[in-house]
C-alpha cells in the first residue's frame, strides 16, 4: 500500500512537471520582435545606487534629446543598488530605498512617460525568503512594480545572488504574474545559473558573460590610434541570436570611436536590445549629440527589417553582416587595421537582395554619401577607414528622404515639422558640385551657410568651396619605424615627461578635458549630478581636488593599483620660484620620509626635507627654479598643494598631479628604441601614435618625444591600454604589450625634428613605429537647411 501511494504521487509530481513545461510563454520578446532602444545607469552611480535627484537629472537629459532631435528612448533603466544590491535584496518600504528615493518612482515614471519611455530595474532573481509569507512578499512587491511602473524590463544578476532551485516555483509565478501587467517585459540574465524550465521565463543571456567598460573589462589586444580596437573587434553571436545582449556601449572612458562601436552594437549584433548604451552619455561633446541621436532614429526607421540578417562571406572582412529584406539591406563592415580598405559589395542574393532593375547605395556611416545608382549584380567597392565601422544602404527602394551627391554629410536635425539641418564637409581648399538625387517635395526653401540655393530643389547642381588651404600629405601616414638604440643617457627625463604628462584619475574626468564645457543646461545638469555626487568625491581619484580650495577633497592613491611604490608628482606647468611648498593631508607625516625632489628641467634633481604633520612644508633654497615636484613612495591623500612666495599663494590653474607612477629606477629598462620624425604639416586635432608592437610585460614600456638638439621633452598625456587608474567602479586592465602612445600635435612640434624613444625592459621583442593621424578626416564644414 505505501508503495502505491509512493508511485501516484511521483505520478502526480511528473504530470504537474510536464505541464509546466508545456506552458507556451512568451518571455517579452521573441527572435523576430524589433529592438527596442535603452540606457541602463550602471556606472553613473556605484553599488550605493541612484538617487532621485540625479536619475531625474539623467531622464531630463533624455528628454531634451527627445524634443530637441526626436530621439526616441524606449527604456531607461535603473541599475545596481536601486533596491536590491551587492549581495542585498530590498524592498520599496526599507530606509536605504527610502533614502535614495524619497518619492518612489512616482516622479521618474511621471519623467519618463513624458517622453513614451518606460522604466527598467536591476535586482536579484530570489529574495523569497524561507517561509511561504517571505515568498509572497517579494512576488507582490515585484508584480506591484511592473503594475504601477509600466516596466519595461528586469535585470537578473548573480551579483545580487543566485536562485536557490527549490525557490525556482516562486521566480517562474513571480515572472507569470509579472507578465499580466507587462507583457512585454524584457527579462535579462546576467551570469545566473538558471534550470531549464525556469530559463524559458527570461529573455537573454549576457553574451560572453562580458561587460564593455573601456580599458577596464574591455581593451585593446593590438595598437590602435584609439581605445576601442577591442570593442570594435567583438564577434557576433552563435547563428545571429538575438535573444542575448551585449551589454552595450559604454560612455564613461576613451570616447572617441563611440559612434563606431554604436553601429555595430545597433546594426551589425542588432539584439534585443539596441541601440544600447550606459553611463556618462552627457559627457560628450555639444556637436556629437545630433550623431547620437541621428544612430538611434536611423535604426529606429528600419527596425522592422532589421531583425533579419545574413552573415557576409570572408571577402567582406571580419563579422560583416547584413540584414534587412529583399528590397533593402543595411550592411555593416569594419576595418581594423592602420590602412583604408576597399571592400567590394556584391549587389545579388549574396547579401539578401533580390532581383531589381536599379539599385540605390548609400553611405551612412563615418559619414552619409550617395555612392550611386547600379544595375542588379553589380560590385560597388566601397572604401572602409583605419579602425573604423561602416554602415551601407543597398535599396532597390527610391529613398523618400534627401540625398545629397557631391559630397559627405550628416543630418544634424531632422525632426517632423521643422527645418532639416545637415552638415555638409569637404577637405579645406576643395571645390565640388552638389545635386540632390531625391528631392522630397515637403521642402520649398533651402540656404547654405544661410544663403538661398533653391535650384538644388528644382534638379541643379550647386558648386561649393570649401574653406582653408589644401592640404600636402594625407591626413593619416606612417612617419617612421624606429629602431633598436644604445640606451640614451637621459632615459630617466624621457620617462619622466610621460610619467608627468599622463594622469591617474578616474576614467571619466578624462572625457570632460576631451569634451569641454556645454553650452546645454540639461547636460551640465547631468554631467554635475555624477561629478558632485558625494561618492565620487569621497572616491578621491581626481588630481583637481589638489587644487580646489576645499580641504574637504582629497587626492588618495589607490594603494592596490601602486606600480613600483608609486610616487607622488606635481607639474606646477610652468617653471616658477617659490619659498616654499605646502601639501596638506589626511594623514601625518610618518617618521623618516622619503626626500621630495624638485626639477626645472626633468634631468637635474635636488632633494630636500620635509616638515610638518597633515601639514607638510618644503623649504625651497633661494634662486632655485623648478616646475616639477615628485617624492617617491609617498602614500598620503592630498588635500591641498600650494606654493608661496613672501606668503602669497601662487596661481595654481594650470597644476597637474598624479599618485601610482612608478620610480625610474624600479622599472629596470634596458633597451632603447629610437627614430627621427619632421611634421612638415598636421590638421588641427592630429596627434602622433607610438604604436609599440610586441610584448613588454606590464609596464614595460613607455615612450617619448624629444625636440631633436634639445632638452625639451614631451610626454604622453595618453595611451591605450590606459595608465594606472585610481579607479571609480573597478581597476583598469593589465597593460603586457601592443601598446600605443598617443601625442597631440602642437604648433611647437611642426617643422622641427624630433626624435621618439621608446623605452624597455630586457625582455622587451618590440616593432615600434609611428603613425600621424586623427580620428575624423579634417573637413571643413558648410550648413544646408531646408525648410
Amino acid at each position: 500500500m505505501a508503495l502505491l501511494i509512493v508511485s501516484i504521487s511521483l505520478f502526480h509530481v511528473m504530470a504537474h512537471s510536464d505541464d509546466k513545461q508545456s506552458e507556451k510563454v512568451f518571455p517579452g520578446a521573441d527572435a523576430g520582435t524589433p529592438s527596442r532602444s535603452e540606457y541602463f545607469t550602471w556606472l553613473n552611480h556605484r553599488w550605493e545606487g541612484p538617487t532621485q535627484e540625479q536619475s531625474l537629472a539623467n531622464l531630463r537629459f533624455f528628454k531634451w534629446l527627445h524634443d530637441t532631435y526626436g530621439m526616441q528612448l524606449d527604456i531607461y533603466a535603473l541599475d545596481a543598488g536601486t533596491m536590491d544590491s551587492l549581495n542585498y535584496y530590498g524592498s520599496l518600504d526599507s530606509k536605504r530605498f527610502k533614502n535614495l528615493f524619497p518619492d518612489g518612482f512616482e516622479p521618474l515614471v511621471k519623467e519618463a512617460t513624458s517622453m513614451d519611455t518606460r522604466l527598467g530595474l536591476w535586482c536579484g532573481p530570489d529574495g523569497f525568503g524561507n517561509t511561504e509569507e517571505s515568498a509572497k512578499k517579494r512576488i507582490d512587491l515585484m508584480v506591484g512594480i511592473c503594475r504601477d511602473c509600466n516596466l519595461a524590463l528586469f535585470k537578473f544578476d548573480a551579483c545580487c545572488g543566485q536562485l536557490r532551485p527549490e525557490k525556482e516555483k516562486y521566480f517562474i509565478e513571480m515572472m507569470r504574474k509579472s507578465r499580466k501587467h507587462s507583457p512585454d517585459l524584457i527579462a535579462l540574465n546576467h551570469r545566473l545559473k538558471l534550470s531549464p524550465n525556469a530559463k524559458r521565463y527570461v529573455t537573454t543571456f549576457l553574451m560572453g558573460g562580458k561587460e564593455t567598460y573601456v580599458d577596464v573589462h574591455m581593451a585593446n589586444r593590438i595598437t590602435c590610434p584609439h581605445h576601442r580596437e577591442k570593442h570594435l573587434e567583438r564577434s557576433l553571436p552563435r547563428g545571429l541570436e538575438r535573444l542575448t545582449e551585449d551589454h552595450g556601449v559604454c560612455f564613461n572612458s576613451a570616447l572617441d570611436a563611440w559612434d563606431d562601436d554604436l553601429i555595430l552594437q545597433a546594426f551589425n549584433r542588432c539584439m534585443i536590445l539596441a541601440p544600447e548604451i550606459y553611463g556618462n552619455v552627457w559627457d560628450l561633446r555639444d556637436s556629437e549629440f545630433p550623431k547620437l541621436a541621428w544612430i538611434f532614429n536611423l535604426h529606429r526607421r528600419y527596425r522592422k527589417i532589421l531583425v533579419n540578417g545574413k552573415r557576409l562571406p570572408q571577402s567582406y572582412g571580419p563579422n560583416a553582416v547584413s540584414r534587412g529584406d529583399d528590397t533593402t539591406r543595411l550592411i555593416t563592415l569594419r576595418n581594423l587595421s592602420w590602412h583604408p580598405k576597399t571592400i567590394s559589395i556584391n549587389l545579388s542574393e549574396e547579401i539578401g537582395l533580390k532581383q531589381s532593375d536599379e539599385i540605390y547605395v548609400l553611405r551612412y556611416h563615418p559619414t552619409e554619401r550617395f555612392i550611386g545608382i547600379f544595375q542588379y549584380n553589380d560590385k560597388v567597392d566601397v572604401e572602409v577607414p583605419q579602425f573604423r565601422s561602416e554602415l551601407l544602404l543597398v535599396t532597390s527602394r527610391k529613398p523618400d528622404f534627401l540625398t545629397i551627391k557631391g559630397a559627405p554629410y550628416q543630418v544634424v536635425k531632422d525632426v517632423k515639422g521643422e527645418p532639416l539641418e545637415l552638415r555638409l564637409f569637404g577637405m579645406p581648399g576643395t571645390k565640388t558640385e552638389i545635386e540632390a538625387v531625391t528631392r522630397p517635395e515637403r521642402f520649398s526653401k533651402v540656404t547654405l551657410d544661410g544663403k538661398p540655393i533653391d535650384g538644388l530643389l528644382q534638379g541643379k547642381k550647386v558648386s561649393i568651396d570649401f574653406p582653408g588651404e589644401p592640404l600636402k600629405e594625407p591626413y593619416h601616414r606612417e612617419l617612421a619605424q624606429l629602431k633598436e638604440c644604445a640606451f640614451p643617457a637621459d632615459a630617466e627625463a624621457l620617462y619622466e615627461s610621460t610619467a608627468f604628462a599622463g594622469d591617474n584619475n578616474a576614467l571619466e574626468t578624462d572625457n570632460l578635458l576631451r569634451s569641454g564645457s556645454t553650452a546645454i543646461p540639461q547636460v551640465q545638469a547631468a554631467r554635475d549630478a555624477f561629478f558632485k555626487q558625494p561618492l565620487f568625491i569621497k572616491s578621491g581619484a581626481w588630481d583637481r581636488f589638489m587644487f580646489d580650495g576645499q580641504e574637504s577633497t582629497y587626492f588618495a592613491p589607490n594603494k592596490r593599483f601602486f606600480v613600483n611604490g608609486g610616487a607622488l608628482r606635481v607639474d606646477f606647468g610652468s617653471p616658477l620660484s617659490a619659498d616654499r611648498i605646502e601639501l596638506k593631508c589626511t594623514q601625518i607625516l610618518p617618521k623618516n620620509p622619503p626626500p621630495a625632489e624638485i626639477s626645472v628641467d626633468l634631468q637635474t634633481w635636488t632633494p630636500l626635507e620635509m616638515t610638518g604633520g597633515k601639514t607638510i612644508s618644503i623649504a625651497i633654497p633661494k634662486d632655485v627654479k623648478f616646475r616639477y615636484l615628485r617624492i617617491k613612495g609617498f602614500h598620503r591623500s592630498v588635500s591641498e598643494v600650494n606654493a608661496y612666495t613672501n606668503g602669497t599663494a601662487l596661481d595654481r590653474k594650470s597644476w597637474r598631479g598624479s599618485n601610482l607612477f612608478s620610480p625610474f629606477e624600479k622599472l629596470k629598462f634596458k633597451k632603447a628604441w629610437t627614430g627621427k620624425i619632421h611634421i612638415k604639416e598636421a590638421s588641427p586635432g592630429s596627434y602622433l601614435c607610438v604604436a609599440v608592437n610586441g610584448r613588454h610585460g606590464r609596464e614595460g614600456a613607455y615612450a617619448t618625444l624629444k625636440v631633436s638638439g634639445t632638452d625639451h621633452y614631451i610626454g604622453a598625456p595618453d595611451r591605450a591600454p590606459t595608465y594606472p587608474t585610481n579607479p571609480w567602479e573597478y581597476r583598469v586592465a593589465t597593460t603586457v604589450g601592443n601598446t600605443t602612445y598617443y601625442f597631440p600635435v602642437t604648433k611647437e612640434m611642426l617643422d622641427k625634428e624630433i626624435d621618439v624613444y621608446v623605452l624597455g625592459v630586457e625582455a622587451a621583442k618590440l616593432t615600434p613605429c609611428v603613425w600621424l593621424t586623427r580620428h575624423t578626416p579634417p573637413y571643413a564644414e558648410k550648413t544646408l537647411i531646408l525648410k
